[in-house]
């Protein structure tokens, strides 16, 4: 188990609304330079453009992911066609090297999409929704102990989204109250911004109630909160896999 003195390892991942302005990242980036928290921008292929045309000029390029579209998970997707979308997203932000996955809940991603095909194009991290997209992989390596991980192959990781969350307007409310829950030395990945049948203005809250939460456990210290970027966290399970330590590639970072 790890140690009390062991820091909890988050990954904030903001889903950004659909046909992203300048003005709208402005409204939902002030919030995170206020708490100071490395949070992960997560926009779909069409708007990859617009925000890593905004977020180079902030030299944030790092801070961002994309989703993959639930129509890439056609079950008569080619891998021709897999080849092109990956390429065009490489042509517009090369340095992007984690996608999120929330489709097909409890079903493998189809052949199409393979981990190999995903490390070709320079993706070193995929976050899912339920972990184990690629059903009969064995983990290539050991993640650390405790975290919900795998390495389908080598040079990928895939994690899996923190299962807790609050629920209703009573539960959003209830980590501000009561304070966040994250154990020591472990890895939580929460997931906020924009969802399906909410407005962008309630998704800002929410997500503002969420930094609010973080940061305030952060500022407690109860246990230490090191708040990392998808690719910061790939870097990280590579060095522990490699057998560098969680401890020691936090304290590089």
């Amino acid at each position: 188990m790890p140690s009390e003195s062991s820091s909890a390892v988050v990954a904030i991942c903001c889903r950004l609304p659909e046909g992203l302005q300048p003005e709208l990242l402005e409204d939902w980036t002030r919030p995170v330079r206020s708490a100071r928290l490395a949070v992960t921008w997560i926009v779909s292929p069409d708007d990859l453009e617009a925000a890593a045309g905004q977020l180079a000029s902030r030299d944030e390029l790092d801070r961002l992911a994309v989703e993959l579209p639930n129509d890439w998970f056609a079950a008569d997707v080619r891998q021709s066609l897999i080849r092109q979308r990956f390429a065009a997203i490489r042509r517009v932000a090369a340095s992007v090297d984690a996608f999120v996955i929330r489709s097909a809940t409890g079903a493998a991603p189809p052949a199409a999409v393979r981990p190999e095909l995903l490390v070709e194009h320079g993706v070193r991290l995929v976050v899912t929704k339920d972990l184990g997209s690629w059903h009969g992989r064995r983990s290539r390596r050991p993640g650390p102990p405790g975290w919900s991980c795998s390495s389908p192959v080598w040079g990928l990781w895939e994690v899996g989204f923190s299962s807790k969350k609050p629920r209703g307007w009573f539960g959003g409310m209830l980590p501000i109250v009561l304070g966040p829950s994250f154990e020591s030395g472990m890895l939580s990945v929460i997931q906020t911004g924009q969802v399906a049948g909410q407005s962008k203005r309630e998704a800002r809250q929410r997500f503002e109630r969420t930094l609010h939460w973080i940061a305030r456990s952060a500022a407690a210290r109860r246990p230490r909160i090191d708040a990392v970027t998808l690719s910061q966290l790939a870097t990280i399970l590579a060095s522990a896999a490699g057998g560098g330590g969680q401890r020691s590639v936090l304290a590089a970072a």
